[in-house]
């Protein structure tokens, strides 16, 4: 009997030494399956931020529909001779730095003439001339007088289209205005 008892007890202990293996197989499968990979997905989380970003892309972005909202005015009325930048929203980490023209196929510069405005109901009320930040509204008269070639030239730019050169995140983009339409980078 004592020898059935002691089976008995050798059986339990084996059983036993083989359920402490197989738990013990579990947890290094665990980890092996579980933990490892985690611990390298957890180190690579600080990768994207070290890539550059495209700050360019960005800055067109936010003209094209973002949060940047330009509208070329210029339709015939009280202030037919007068040229207006709308900005329905507008961001001061971008900068307004030249505005050019089209005229007989060649690119004049009018930075000169265009204007920072802030629009009141009793007037517009002139801030300066550019650079200036995206925050304020600019005008510019409808015909200016410039030279080309060492001549004096009188260009219409009423009904004309405008390229804007703006600088936004230490890059610099140049966004093509349409008359009565919104700005497209």
């Amino acid at each position: 009997m004592c020898d059935l008892r002691g089976g008995v007890v050798l059986a339990t202990i084996n059983i036993k030494g083989q359920s402490t293996l197989i738990a013990f197989l579990l947890a290094l499968l665990l980890i092996a399956l579980i933990l490892i990979p985690t611990y390298y997905l957890l180190l690579s989380y600080s990768k994207p931020s070290v890539k550059v970003s495209n700050f360019a892309l960005i800055a067109k972005n936010q003209i094209n529909g973002g949060s940047v909202s330009i509208f070329y005015y210029d339709a015939p009325g009280k202030d037919k001779g007068n040229i207006t930048l709308l900005l329905f929203s507008g961001n001061g980490n971008f900068t307004l730095t030249s505005v050019y023209t089209i005229y007989n196929g060649s690119i004049i510069n009018i930075t000169k003439e265009v204007e920072a405005i802030i629009i009141k109901p009793t007037g517009n009320v002139p801030i300066g001339t550019l650079p200036q930040p995206l925050i304020y509204n600019f005008t510019t008269e409808s015909t200016i007088s410039t030279t080309i070639n060492n001549r004096n030239v009188l260009i219409s730019v009423w009904q004309s289209i405008l390229i804007l050169q703006i600088e936004a995140y230490n890059q610099t983009i140049f966004v093509t205005l349409y008359p009565n339409e919104t700005a497209l980078s």
